[in-house]
Protein backbone atom coordinates (compact mmCIF):
# COMPACT_ATOMS: atom_id res chain seq x y z
CA UNK A 1 0.00 0.00 0.00
CA UNK A 2 1.44 3.37 -0.97
CA UNK A 3 0.46 6.99 -0.23
CA UNK A 4 -1.96 7.07 -3.14
CA UNK A 5 -3.82 3.98 -1.95
CA UNK A 6 -3.93 5.38 1.58
CA UNK A 7 -5.43 8.59 0.21
CA UNK A 8 -8.03 6.61 -1.71
CA UNK A 9 -8.74 4.53 1.40
CA UNK A 10 -9.38 7.68 3.45
CA UNK A 11 -11.53 9.26 0.74
CA UNK A 12 -13.69 6.15 0.42
CA UNK A 13 -14.08 5.64 4.17
CA UNK A 14 -17.28 7.10 5.68
CA UNK A 15 -16.39 10.27 7.57
CA UNK A 16 -18.25 9.06 10.65
CA UNK A 17 -16.17 5.89 10.66
CA UNK A 18 -12.92 7.85 10.44
CA UNK A 19 -13.99 10.14 13.26
CA UNK A 20 -15.05 7.21 15.42
CA UNK A 21 -11.82 5.29 15.00
CA UNK A 22 -9.20 8.05 15.04
CA UNK A 23 -8.59 8.41 18.78
CA UNK A 24 -9.57 4.82 19.47
CA UNK A 25 -6.72 3.49 17.33
CA UNK A 26 -4.09 6.00 18.40
CA UNK A 27 -1.62 3.88 20.33
CA UNK A 28 0.45 5.46 23.18
CA UNK A 29 3.68 5.17 21.17
CA UNK A 30 2.21 7.06 18.23
CA UNK A 31 0.63 9.65 20.54
CA UNK A 32 4.06 10.44 22.04
CA UNK A 33 5.68 10.53 18.60
CA UNK A 34 3.10 12.97 17.21
CA UNK A 35 3.14 15.09 20.36
CA UNK A 36 6.91 15.50 20.04
CA UNK A 37 6.80 16.23 16.32
CA UNK A 38 3.97 18.77 16.67
CA UNK A 39 5.32 20.23 19.92
CA UNK A 40 2.14 19.41 21.83
CA UNK A 41 2.11 18.94 25.61
CA UNK A 42 0.35 15.81 26.88
CA UNK A 43 -0.26 14.93 30.57
CA UNK A 44 1.78 11.73 30.55
CA UNK A 45 5.42 11.54 31.60
CA UNK A 46 6.17 8.41 29.60
CA UNK A 47 4.60 5.76 27.37
CA UNK A 48 3.94 3.36 30.26
CA UNK A 49 1.94 6.02 32.07
CA UNK A 50 -0.11 6.57 28.93
CA UNK A 51 -0.69 2.82 28.57
CA UNK A 52 -2.11 2.69 32.09
CA UNK A 53 -4.47 5.53 31.19
CA UNK A 54 -5.71 3.42 28.24
CA UNK A 55 -7.32 1.03 30.76
CA UNK A 56 -10.57 2.99 30.83
CA UNK A 57 -12.52 2.67 34.05
CA UNK A 58 -15.29 5.15 33.28
CA UNK A 59 -16.49 7.67 30.72
CA UNK A 60 -14.36 10.44 32.20
CA UNK A 61 -11.11 8.47 31.82
CA UNK A 62 -12.07 7.51 28.27
CA UNK A 63 -12.78 11.12 27.31
CA UNK A 64 -9.45 12.19 28.76
CA UNK A 65 -7.58 9.91 26.34
CA UNK A 66 -9.96 10.84 23.54
CA UNK A 67 -9.26 14.56 23.77
CA UNK A 68 -5.55 14.14 24.44
CA UNK A 69 -5.35 12.05 21.27
CA UNK A 70 -7.23 14.67 19.30
CA UNK A 71 -4.76 17.36 20.42
CA UNK A 72 -1.75 15.69 18.77
CA UNK A 73 -3.48 15.21 15.40
CA UNK A 74 -2.85 18.55 13.74
CA UNK A 75 -1.70 17.96 10.18
CA UNK A 76 -2.86 15.98 7.19
CA UNK A 77 0.26 13.84 7.47
CA UNK A 78 -0.75 12.85 11.02
CA UNK A 79 -4.04 11.42 9.78
CA UNK A 80 -2.30 9.58 6.93
CA UNK A 81 0.10 7.95 9.37
CA UNK A 82 -2.66 7.07 11.83
CA UNK A 83 -4.77 5.46 9.10
CA UNK A 84 -1.73 3.58 7.82
CA UNK A 85 -0.96 2.28 11.32
CA UNK A 86 -4.59 1.23 11.74
CA UNK A 87 -4.57 -0.61 8.39
CA UNK A 88 -1.39 -2.49 9.37
CA UNK A 89 -2.87 -3.44 12.74
CA UNK A 90 -6.04 -4.72 11.07
CA UNK A 91 -3.92 -6.86 8.74
CA UNK A 92 -1.89 -8.27 11.63
CA UNK A 93 -4.98 -9.01 13.72
CA UNK A 94 -6.93 -10.39 10.73
CA UNK A 95 -9.81 -8.14 11.64
CA UNK A 96 -11.97 -9.54 8.82
CA UNK A 97 -11.91 -12.96 10.47
CA UNK A 98 -12.99 -11.31 13.72
CA UNK A 99 -15.80 -9.52 11.91
CA UNK A 100 -16.96 -12.87 10.51
CA UNK A 101 -17.04 -14.36 14.00
CA UNK A 102 -18.99 -11.37 15.33
CA UNK A 103 -21.48 -11.64 12.47
CA UNK A 104 -22.03 -15.31 13.22
CA UNK A 105 -23.03 -14.73 16.85
CA UNK A 106 -24.95 -11.46 16.38
CA UNK A 107 -26.20 -10.50 12.91
CA UNK A 108 -26.85 -14.08 11.79
CA UNK A 109 -29.14 -15.24 14.65
CA UNK A 110 -30.59 -11.84 15.56
CA UNK A 111 -31.38 -10.60 12.05
CA UNK A 112 -31.04 -12.95 9.08
CA UNK A 113 -32.26 -16.17 10.71
CA UNK A 114 -34.94 -14.26 12.57
CA UNK A 115 -36.36 -12.93 9.30
CA UNK A 116 -36.21 -16.34 7.64
CA UNK A 117 -38.05 -17.91 10.57
CA UNK A 118 -40.79 -15.30 10.60
CA UNK A 119 -41.32 -15.39 6.84
CA UNK A 120 -41.37 -19.18 6.60
CA UNK A 121 -43.56 -19.76 9.66
CA UNK A 122 -46.03 -17.16 8.41
CA UNK A 123 -46.91 -19.59 5.62
CA UNK A 124 -46.42 -22.74 7.71
CA UNK A 125 -43.11 -23.65 6.07
CA UNK A 126 -40.30 -25.40 7.94
CA UNK A 127 -37.08 -23.86 6.62
CA UNK A 128 -33.59 -25.33 7.00
CA UNK A 129 -30.12 -23.79 6.68
CA UNK A 130 -27.81 -26.65 5.60
CA UNK A 131 -24.71 -24.44 5.64
CA UNK A 132 -25.23 -24.04 9.39
CA UNK A 133 -24.87 -27.72 10.09
CA UNK A 134 -22.39 -27.96 12.96
CA UNK A 135 -19.94 -30.09 10.95
CA UNK A 136 -20.06 -27.69 7.98
CA UNK A 137 -19.46 -24.70 10.27
CA UNK A 138 -16.54 -26.43 12.01
CA UNK A 139 -15.01 -27.32 8.63
CA UNK A 140 -15.45 -23.76 7.33
CA UNK A 141 -13.72 -22.26 10.36
CA UNK A 142 -10.83 -24.69 9.98
CA UNK A 143 -10.06 -23.46 6.46
CA UNK A 144 -7.23 -20.97 5.81
CA UNK A 145 -8.42 -17.40 5.37
CA UNK A 146 -7.37 -17.29 1.70
CA UNK A 147 -9.91 -20.06 0.97
CA UNK A 148 -12.69 -17.76 2.12
CA UNK A 149 -11.76 -14.46 0.50
CA UNK A 150 -9.61 -14.36 -2.62
CA UNK A 151 -8.76 -11.11 -4.41
CA UNK A 152 -11.51 -9.35 -2.49
CA UNK A 153 -14.18 -11.89 -3.48
CA UNK A 154 -15.93 -13.78 -0.70
CA UNK A 155 -17.04 -17.43 -0.47
CA UNK A 156 -14.04 -18.33 -2.62
CA UNK A 157 -13.96 -22.11 -2.08
CA UNK A 158 -17.74 -22.40 -2.44
CA UNK A 159 -17.67 -20.47 -5.70
CA UNK A 160 -14.94 -22.75 -7.06
CA UNK A 161 -17.15 -25.79 -6.39
CA UNK A 162 -20.24 -24.18 -7.92
CA UNK A 163 -18.34 -23.15 -11.05
CA UNK A 164 -17.98 -26.85 -11.87
CA UNK A 165 -21.72 -27.37 -12.01
CA UNK A 166 -23.42 -24.00 -12.54
CA UNK A 167 -22.73 -21.25 -15.10
CA UNK A 168 -20.71 -18.39 -13.63
CA UNK A 169 -23.44 -15.97 -14.68
CA UNK A 170 -25.75 -17.58 -12.12
CA UNK A 171 -23.16 -17.56 -9.34
CA UNK A 172 -21.57 -14.13 -9.79
CA UNK A 173 -24.76 -12.12 -9.42
CA UNK A 174 -25.53 -9.25 -7.05
CA UNK A 175 -26.81 -10.36 -3.66
CA UNK A 176 -30.58 -10.44 -3.25
CA UNK A 177 -31.34 -9.92 0.41
CA UNK A 178 -34.38 -9.26 2.53
CA UNK A 179 -34.69 -5.59 1.68
CA UNK A 180 -38.24 -4.26 1.43
CA UNK A 181 -38.84 -2.52 -1.95
CA UNK A 182 -39.90 0.73 -0.34
CA UNK A 183 -38.57 2.73 -3.27
CA UNK A 184 -40.93 1.00 -5.69
CA UNK A 185 -43.84 1.06 -3.26
CA UNK A 186 -43.53 4.82 -2.86
CA UNK A 187 -43.85 5.15 -6.62
CA UNK A 188 -46.64 2.57 -6.76
CA UNK A 189 -49.16 1.28 -4.20
CA UNK A 190 -48.09 3.68 -1.42
CA UNK A 191 -47.81 6.76 -3.61
CA UNK A 192 -51.22 8.24 -2.72
CA UNK A 193 -50.83 7.55 1.01
CA UNK A 194 -47.33 9.04 1.08
CA UNK A 195 -48.32 12.01 -1.07
CA UNK A 196 -51.02 13.00 1.42
CA UNK A 197 -48.63 12.75 4.39
CA UNK A 198 -45.96 14.77 2.58
CA UNK A 199 -48.29 17.43 1.22
CA UNK A 200 -46.40 20.72 1.24
CA UNK A 201 -49.27 22.74 2.73
CA UNK A 202 -49.73 20.16 5.45
CA UNK A 203 -46.04 20.15 6.33
CA UNK A 204 -45.93 23.95 6.45
CA UNK A 205 -48.98 24.06 8.71
CA UNK A 206 -47.56 21.47 11.12
CA UNK A 207 -44.19 23.25 11.17
CA UNK A 208 -41.90 20.33 11.99
CA UNK A 209 -40.07 19.97 8.68
CA UNK A 210 -38.65 21.97 5.80
CA UNK A 211 -41.66 21.43 3.57
CA UNK A 212 -40.04 22.79 0.42
CA UNK A 213 -37.02 20.49 0.75
CA UNK A 214 -39.11 17.39 1.44
CA UNK A 215 -41.39 18.14 -1.48
CA UNK A 216 -38.34 18.55 -3.70
CA UNK A 217 -36.98 15.13 -2.64
CA UNK A 218 -40.41 13.55 -3.03
CA UNK A 219 -40.73 14.78 -6.63
CA UNK A 220 -37.16 13.67 -7.44
CA UNK A 221 -38.03 10.23 -6.10
CA UNK A 222 -41.24 10.07 -8.13
CA UNK A 223 -39.47 11.06 -11.34
CA UNK A 224 -36.65 8.56 -10.81
CA UNK A 225 -34.01 11.27 -10.44
CA UNK A 226 -32.81 9.83 -7.13
CA UNK A 227 -33.81 7.12 -4.70
CA UNK A 228 -34.72 8.95 -1.48
CA UNK A 229 -36.49 6.03 0.22
CA UNK A 230 -34.27 6.05 3.32
CA UNK A 231 -34.71 9.79 3.80
CA UNK A 232 -38.46 9.88 3.08
CA UNK A 233 -39.49 6.84 5.10
CA UNK A 234 -38.58 8.26 8.57
CA UNK A 235 -40.50 11.44 7.71
CA UNK A 236 -43.49 9.34 6.67
CA UNK A 237 -43.32 7.38 9.93
CA UNK A 238 -43.27 10.61 11.91
CA UNK A 239 -46.19 12.00 9.90
CA UNK A 240 -48.18 8.80 10.44
CA UNK A 241 -47.47 8.92 14.19
CA UNK A 242 -48.47 12.58 14.29
CA UNK A 243 -51.72 11.83 12.47
CA UNK A 244 -52.57 9.06 14.93
CA UNK A 245 -51.86 11.35 17.87
CA UNK A 246 -54.27 14.05 16.72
Amino acid sequence: MNNISILEFIKKSPKAELHLHIEGTLEPEQMFSLAKRNNVQIPFKNINEAKKAYNFSNLESFLKIYYEGAKVLLKEKDFFELTWAYALKCKEDNIIHKMMATDMVTYLPDDILCKVDRASMFVGLESRAPFLDDKVVEFAWSLPFEYKIKNGVGKSILRDVLYRHIPKSLVDRPKMGFGVPISDWLRGPLKGWASDLLDENRLNKEGFFNAKLIQEKWLEHQHGVHNWQYQLWPVLMFQLWLENEK
